[in-house]
């Protein structure tokens, strides 16, 4: 299809053979799949390439048209031929895109397979699949060895030799993937949709259920790009605009669902990242560097991909992790895992693959992951570990304890990947007490008294007595006391020791902040501070025990070391470990911004603190958040959604409790189970009574659950749902204003009921299950219906986006049966216009109609059921306009054109549908050669689109100002036109060139536009009569082709001028060619200065124009040198980037160049030779009295005062043309020598002219003339007229006007003027006479 047209017949979508196709492609859809994380984890400025071997594009073309895929035999290996092509083109496309992050993704249905020779191979395995090593962090070396070894192109073998080692990896390695074979597809799909939640939770703070439905888009659009003939590059800017058409469901309501939500609608959570950049977790100041074992650990992270790094507490195991990563090329994050439940643990892992998928590549280090042999949490850290193996990231994970051998295999069949922390050595231990400022004879009691080098233990030891000097107080406090046998009670013992030998109010604030259920930040820990007994000086009691017992983690986070777990037990009361609970949960609930983090922290302290108000207050901060945030909080919710639903969950105050049941219910809908989620809601049903104000608290049941997007799904009986809600709406006067929450910007706002349905409409996932929904709402009143559609108004929804929704979800299934889904429909025609509701009956008819056009391929038939319904119901112009659609498919624009004329007078549509009927009409119109209506209706469409925000209309609105511009120019009007490209050139900085597809054909087509405009006004185009294709409505086409990535993008500010040179062609000038350098962009461009100088000076020559004639002269002498050095032309990619800056003028004096004093020349005489022609004296006498008086053009005074007749010698040509122009002041007819000897003197001028388009004419008129006066009326002047006058009516009789018959005719002439020519000015004119000039 063309580039440039308009947009497809709207038949059956391309996404339909694209979902049809992705299911044909069996095992190889894992090619898509994995390209699509590589497209999520794209950022700004980065291109994806899709390279695509020839098996893989017939398997993906075989299944666009149904095809079973077989499997294809054979393997690649880095020795193929198209591998090693692939890889010169990943390197061509590195050098054609500077500036930007090239990656490559080689789809192919062969699997790897092992290299023949031996020496091929990289230590005995396949050098494809070492190349993932490779680039993961494995020894360089061997494989760019075989690199230098394979077939590639020089430019290729460069390219790879002037990398380092480091930047191979990075810029080489690690952006080349080899999509191979057909491996288990699941995870990677799983990974792949994990990933769309978290990127359209965090880039549009979307719901899961985008995220989620979003993925069938994304892997039909990698599937389209797979098989296109054009460029197969994507952006992240493709993938943002992608899920927002996705996303964009029609909702019938300006606002949606904030009625029981609060004031700010979301609850009071926030979501930081779960990844913490290694580097935002500074070192501590004392450190032991223990290179070997961090050696030993990076040694084999970058073997396997993986190291596990285990041991007790407090051995320092994180620290190490860190140290490992500090010094690598990588970026490095730290996920926290400390104390979570196996469950809080697979919830945490499962945002982690969504991160991680809709990041930049990041290695990892997973902290306290104990429960790694759980069967749930070992398959996820398996999908994590092949999500970063796809991303040549690693992962280092520090563990109380090694996993299974069962396990380990599965993680790293061919290694095991973990390294036994152990602890200090003594010799360890006395560098750390050097360092420290201690005696060397103290390293080995401290060694002893630290439990033999317990890390964590001998930091705490060490920091202590460093504060104290080292004192004997602090020593015998410390190196006191009994060692025991059995190493718990050892550690233990020396805990006591050591706390026991700081301050007692550090020991107070230490045990307090011991007991919080995670990381705190400092405010939290001032509050403890200030229980009773208060501890003066709190922020300074905790600086010191920032080190020794309390971590800091990520940002201002703080957490408390794992060896005083349960120690406060051991010290506090109950209700002083209760005050503490209750301090912990209320610090934070009051603390205006609670990270999802700490949820099911401050769940866990209101419950601990028995106080009904605090458990009160924290369901009350998860009931008041939307869907959004549901969904981000209820993986930190694990203990809140495991309470049993057979007993309350806060007996000591029954409100609460059910407050919190609610809360559970609604942790439960983004994630739960059907039987979780309906078990909660008995629960619920049975303990509402409990609350005070029992029927409001049903209906906010009701209302936050049907507000739900999953609530369809997790109860079937959603309808019976919301009509109860609707009756409670009549019984409790409070529930019913709540409806005054949703506001409409149209008349009459929607009914809460209303709205909740509209909420509920993507439950309705067939045609049949909208029928059941009408067949039950016909057992209702009257009322209620109208309560149930209130939100499909005019104005804010038309009754077709409920109508619809089934067939919208159906229709691209397979198997769709469109004559049932068509009797549906006329069954629920039948039943609206009982109620009677004529409006919804005539949206069933249309969308029966739409079954038998778009699915049935029966026109005629959807045609007569337009018609049918219209007698049976009345008029209703949605009728109009879907009879108006069928036509347009069918391109029948006559009949089209009508009726999308009745359609727009009518109006009623929703703005998006005002501009698409006003389009349509532009090309209907124009197809039928109407182009003032055209002009006028993209016009309308052009104002009308230009009020919406939407990125893909926002395009297309700019777009709709060229197709105005093209309407006019056909409708005869230029000068609109004119104005019109301006506006939409004005416009198009606002759009990315390489953002989303719909930009990207903006800012192309707009600029062809021009050059369509450009040509019809000038006649040609930059020099080439090539043709310049412009369909009708080209420029806003909704549905553009990724092929015009292809097309390049010229300077925007290159557009300005062609649109500059076209207007002053204009007989009537808009004006726009004097101000448009008021337009630039980025300042003038000279190549252009130069074309249009060139234009002017040629339009002033032509119109004798003495205007700024000194300027011109010397612009013009000043332009000949750079030309003359080849400069002022920008062509290929100078268009993109062209040279800056205005022509300078020339000072025209004895030090000028002799190219600046021969275009000076030329200039002068071309000018002075027309306008004498024309017999306009004048003219010249202007200039030859304003070149006399500028002392820049001293050099061209010999000329000028031969022009003046002042002087006569002559030593050059040109000195003979600037005679020739005094002597044109007389008839030189009476004197047949002169006239002979002028007319050679410039002909020898025209002869070399770069200006002879404006000599040459008027020149070959006169000489012409002439010698046609002498033959027929002077002949009596001319020597031996008889002998001489026959050649040059020979010559005159011949229709040849060019300068080649002029030189002839000269020839011919001059032995009947009695002239002599002498044999060089001779030779000259016979070339030319031979010439075809």
């Amino acid at each position: 299809m063309n580039v440039f047209g308009s947009g497809p017949r709207l038949d059956a979508p391309q996404g339909d053979k694209a979902r049809q196709a992705v299911a044909s492609l069996r095992g190889y859809g894992y090619q898509l799949y994995t390209s699509g994380l590589a497209w999520l984890g794209l950022a700004d400025g980065e291109l994806l390439y899709l390279e695509v071997a020839e098996d893989y594009a017939i398997a993906s073309r075989e299944a666009l048209i149904g095809t079973q895929v077989k499997a294809t035999s054979g393997s690649i290996t880095l020795q193929s031929a198209d591998v090693y092509t692939a890889i010169d083109a990943y390197v061509d496309l590195v050098a054609r895109n500077p500036g930007r992050i090239v990656s490559l993704h080689y789809l192919t249905t062969a699997a790897i397979g092992l290299e023949r020779r031996k020496d091929q191979r990289i230590a005995g395995e396949s050098a494809l699949r070492y190349w993932r090593q490779a680039a993961a962090g494995a020894d360089i070396a061997p494989l760019r060895t075989v690199l230098e070894d394979l077939n590639l192109k020089p430019a290729t073998k460069t390219y790879i030799a002037s990398l380092s080692d480091a930047a191979l990896r990075r810029e080489f390695l690690a952006r080349i993937h080899w999509s191979c074979g057909a491996p288990g597809l699941d995870d990677v799909r799983a990974d792949l949709g994990a990933g769309l939640i978290e990127f359209v939770a965090s880039t549009r703070r979307l719901s899961s259920q985008v995220g989620k439905a979003v993925l069938p888009a994304v892997v039909e659009r990698l599937l389209m790009t797979a098989v296109s003939d054009g460029p197969r590059q994507l952006r992240r800017a493709d993938l943002l605009a992608l899920i927002d058409e996705t996303a964009m469901v029609a909702v019938p309501v300006d606002q949606l669902a904030t009625a029981f939500q609060g004031p700010a609608g979301t609850g009071a959570f926030s979501r930081p990242s779960l990844l913490v950049p290694s580097a935002e977790l500074p070192l501590p100041t004392i450190l032991a560097p223990r290179a070997p074992l961090v050696m030993a650990l990076d040694e084999t992270r970058r073997a396997a991909g993986l190291v596990f790094a285990t041991g007790a507490t407090g051995l320092g195991k994180s620290l190490l992790a860190r140290l490992v990563a500090a010094p690598t090329d990588s970026q490095w994050a730290i996920v926290d895992f400390r104390n979570l439940s196996p469950a809080d643990t697979s919830a945490r892992l499962q945002l982690l693959l969504g991160e991680l998928a809709a990041s930049s590549a990041t290695s990892i280090i997973l902290d306290d992951l104990n429960e790694i042999d759980d069967p749930a949490i070992r398959d996820l850290l398996l999908r994590v570990m092949a999500g970063l193996r796809r991303r040549d990231a690693t992962a280092i994970i520090t563990s109380y304890r090694a996993p299974t051998a069962a396990t380990l295999h599965q993680l790293s069949p061919a290694a095991t990947p973990v390294v036994e922390i152990p602890y200090l050595s003594e010799e360890e231990v006395a560098d750390l007490v050097a360092f420290t400022g201690g005696d060397a004879k103290f390293a080995g009691p401290v060694y002893r008294a630290t439990s033999r080098g317990h890390p964590q233990l001998t930091m705490a030891a060490l920091l202590h007595l460093s504060a104290a000097n080292w004192s004997r107080a602090s020593l015998a406090a410390v190196l006191g006391g009994e060692l025991h046998t059995e190493l718990g009670a050892e550690r233990r013992a020396v805990r006591q020791r050591l706390v026991a030998a700081m301050p007692a109010e550090a020991q107070l604030l230490l045990f307090r902040a011991s007991m919080i259920e995670g990381s705190f930040n400092r405010g939290l820990a001032m509050a403890l501070g200030s229980l009773s007994p208060p501890v003066s000086l709190a922020g300074l009691v905790l600086d010191r025990l920032v080190g020794p017992w309390i971590e800091p983690m990520r940002r201002d986070r703080l957490r408390v070391s794992p060896l005083l777990e349960g120690a406060a037990q051991d010290v506090f009361s109950i209700d002083e470990c209760r005050a503490i609970h209750h301090c912990i949960a209320d610090t934070k609930m009051r603390s205006g911004d609670l990270s999802v983090f700490d949820a099911g922290m401050v769940l866990h302290h209101a419950l601990c603190s028995e106080d009904g108000t605090l458990v009160a207050a924290f369901a009350h901060s998860v009931v008041t958040c939307n869907s959004e945030m549901l969904d981000i909080i209820a993986p930190f919710v694990g203990e809140l959604q495991s309470f049993p639903s057979d007993v309350p969950i806060f007996p000591q105050d029954l409100a609460a409790s059910a407050m919190l049941r609610l809360a559970q219910l609604l942790a439960l809908l983004p994630y739960g189970s059907v039987s979780a989620a309906q078990q909660c809601w008995a629960a619920l049903e049975r303990e509402r009574g409990d609350v005070k104000g029992e029927i409001l608290f049903e209906g906010l049941a009701l209302s936050k659950l049907l507000l739900h997007p999953r609530a369809g799904e997790l109860f079937p009986d959603w309808i019976e749902l919301l009509l109860r809600f609707d009756k409670l709406t009549a019984t409790d006067p409070r529930l019913a204003t709540a409806g005054g929450n949703f506001q409409s910007k149209a008349v009459g706002n929607p009914h809460v009921s209303g709205v909740l349905l509209a909420g509920q409409m993507r439950n309705i996932r067939t045609v049949a299950g909208f029928r059941s929904l009408i067949e039950r709402l016909d057992r209702e009143e009257p009322a209620l219906r109208d309560r149930f559609l209130s939100s499909f108004q005019p104005g804010r929804g038309d009754l077709l986006i409920l109508v619809n929704h089934g067939w919208l979800k159906e229709s691209k299934t397979e198997g769709f049966d469109w004559e049932a889904a068509a009797s549906d429909y006329a069954a629920c025609a039948d039943i609206a216009i009982g109620w009677p509701n004529p409006g919804l009956a005539a949206r069933c008819a249309i969308a029966q109609a739409v079954c038998l056009d778009e699915n049935g391929n029966d026109a005629e038939r959807a045609l007569a059921c337009l018609s049918d319904a219209e007698t049976r119901f009345g008029f209703d112009i949605a009728l109009v306009r879907a009879r108006a659609k069928i036509h347009w498919r069918r391109r029948d624009h006559a009949e089209a054109l009508p009726l999308l004329t009745a359609a727009a007078e009518q109006g009623g549509q929703d703005p998006i549908e005002r501009a698409y009927i006003a389009r349509e009409a532009g090309i209907s119109a124009a197809e039928l050669g109407d182009w003032a209506a055209a002009l006028n209706w993209f016009d309308r469409a052009q104002t009308i689109a230009s009020t919406l925000t939407l990125p893909a209309v926002r395009a297309m609105a700019v777009g709709l100002l060229a197709d105005t511009a093209h309407a006019a120019c056909r409708a005869g009007h230029p000068d609109v036109a004119i104005v019109k490209l301006r506006d939409a050139l004005v416009s198009l900085p606002s759009l990315d060139p390489e953002g989303t597809l719909h930009e990207a054909h903006c800012h192309r087509v707009v600029r062809h536009a021009m050059l369509w405009v450009f040509k019809e006004l000038t006649g040609r185009l930059s020099g080439a009569d090539q043709e310049v294709p412009y369909s009708p409505g080209c420029a806003s086409n909704p549905d553009p082709l990724e092929a015009i990535r292809s097309h390049p993008v010229i300077a925007l500010d290159l557009a300005f001028y062609f649109l500059a040179e076209a207007d002053e062609a204009l007989a009537e000038p808009t004006g726009f060619y004097r101000e448009f350098r008021d337009y630039l962009t980025d300042g003038p461009i000279l190549s252009s200065e130069i074309t249009l100088a060139i234009a002017q000076d040629r339009n002033a020559i032509g119109a004798h124009d003495t205007d700024d004639f000194v300027s011109r002269i010397r612009r013009h002498a000043t332009m000949s040198e750079i030309v003359g050095s080849g400069g002022g032309r920008d062509l290929g990619e100078d268009l993109k980037n062209p040279a800056r800056g205005m022509i300078p003028l020339a000072v025209i004096d004895g030090d000028a160049s002799a190219e600046i004093l021969r275009g000076a020349e030329d200039y002068l005489l071309s000018f002075a030779i027309a306008t004498a022609i024309a017999g306009d004296f004048a003219a010249v006498d202007t200039v030859i009295a304003a070149g006399l008086a500028a002392p820049e053009l001293v050099a061209l005074h010999p000329l000028l005062e031969r022009m003046a007749g002042r002087a006569t010698g002559l030593t050059t040509d040109r000195e003979g043309a600037a005679i020739a122009v005094n002597a044109l002041r007389q008839d030189l007819t009476a004197r047949p020598a002169e006239f002979c000897w002028a007319a050679i003197w410039l002909l020898l001028h025209a002869r070399i002219s770069k200006l002879r388009d404006g000599v040459a004419d008027p020149f070959i008129t006169w000489l012409f003339d002439g010698w046609t006066t002498l033959v027929q009326d002077s002949r009596f002047r001319l020597a031996m007229p008889a002998i001489n006058a026959p050649p040059i009516e020979a010559i005159l009789a011949q229709p040849d006007r060019t300068l080649a018959a002029a030189a002839r005719l000269l020839l011919a002439g001059a032995p009947a003027a009695s002239t002599s020519i002498p044999a060089m000015i001779r030779t000259h004119m016979e070339e030319l006479a031979a010439s075809s000039v």
